[in-house]
């Protein structure tokens, strides 16, 4: 649902179904990316661990809940 309101009103949103794709997919896009949105409980990796992991990237915005 949330993907749907980001995307009414105009933002650019990439869904990916656990913690492992969002890393991955935050290394290769990392500077065209500007605000990620985390779920505590993710599959393969949870919220907590992949903020760990994208931390340390470069200068995102995260929204961990």
């Amino acid at each position: 649902m949330m993907s749907v309101v980001l995307q009414n009103m105009g933002y650019t949103v990439i869904d990916v179904e656990n913690g492992i794709r969002a890393v991955a997919r935050i290394k290769k896009n990392h500077t065209a990316i500007k605000l990620i949105i985390l779920d505590g409980v993710m599959p393969k990796m949870n919220g907590l661990e992949a903020y760990l992991k994208i931390s340390v990237i470069g200068p995102i915005s995260v929204v961990y809940s």
